[in-house]
């Protein structure tokens, strides 16, 4: 089969396989976009649809779940082009995520319809790793594993997230789900999330809200209001750049003298301070370097 063009919804953010190579669904068939050459080529399957997808540039892998019930999930290496191992019974009717760690070790899988639970398989067996299914109280969409430590893990849904650690323990491992140091009765529609090279973790919400969480126990650090409702955000170098409702990227710098608490942030939910620091700059955490407009961008 030849495809000459392919038009596909690409999911963000964008998953690599290689540095330059990124990985997306066409059809039933992944595709591999060579952001460089712009060359594209396919692994073609037998499965009728693909549901999730992912990529680890590290170790050259793509995972790709199939569609139907009780799917399977597939992990093929890219050089040499070969499938590794196929994982089955990985949930009854839907899988909301899955995701490689940096390392490419590992491959988390959280199921949601109609069970609802994380599992956690190496990619160096194609086993799942003891102890390290869990069972969850609720349905959640996303998972964000720490770049810097595959052993610290949250799970992201519409108005909460959950932190998850993983300890080695003699033949096993020792897999926890904190409890959330959210208030139950906050307002909260998360709109974007990101990881810090610290190991804090931020998330965004509709109402504009940004929020520092501690990455080892989710605690609330700090809590401040952005100028507009944040729809992306990435952290780069050290920086914090943000995307906002009204056309514009915003590059912060997290300040480093700013002492974060637990119960200063709890108190911070109550009266979020400005983002920028209005006229108390020390309440805020983050500095702003940069403001770009993207409708200027695309005028120009």
């Amino acid at each position: 089969v030849n495809v000459h063009s392919s038009f596909t919804p690409i999911s963000t953010p964008l998953t690599f396989v290689s540095p330059t190579v990124a990985v997306c669904v066409a059809g039933s068939s992944v595709c591999l976009f060579d952001i460089a050459t712009l060359f594209k080529e396919y692994v073609h399957t037998s499965s009728y649809t693909i549901t999730k997808v992912c990529g680890n540039p590290a170790r050259g892998l793509v995972a790709f779940c199939e569609g139907g019930t009780n799917p399977r999930a597939f992990v093929y290496s890219i050089e040499p082009r070969k499938l590794l191992f196929t994982i089955a019974d990985v949930t009854e009717l839907e899988l909301a995520d899955m995701a490689f760690s940096r390392c490419g070790t590992r491959l988390y899988m959280l199921s949601r319809a109609t069970s609802k639970r994380l599992a956690i398989f190496s990619t160096l067996t194609g086993k799942l790793l003891p102890g390290c299914e869990v069972p969850l109280p609720q349905r959640f969409d996303k998972i964000a594993v720490f770049p810097g430590h595959k052993d610290r893990i949250v799970l992201v849904r519409s108005s909460c997230v959950r932190m998850v650690t993983i300890q080695k323990s003699y033949e096993t491992y020792i897999t926890r789900l904190l409890p959330s140091a959210i208030p139950a009765d906050a307002d909260l529609s998360i709109s974007a999330y990101a990881w810090l090279d610290s190991g804090r973790f931020l998330l965004a919400t509709r109402q504009g809200a940004m929020l520092t969480l501690d990455g080892s126990t989710g605690a609330v650090l700090h809590a401040c209001q952005a100028p507009e409702p944040i729809s992306s955000m990435t952290a780069v170098g050290g920086c914090v750049i943000t995307a906002h409702l009204n056309n514009t990227l915003k590059v912060w710098s997290p300040n480093e003298e700013e002492t974060l608490s637990p119960e200063r942030g709890l108190a911070m939910l109550q009266q979020m301070p400005p983002m920028e620091g209005g006229f108390e700059p020390e309440q805020s955490a983050y500095s702003l370097e940069r403001c770009l407009e993207l409708e200027g961008w695309s005028e120009g």
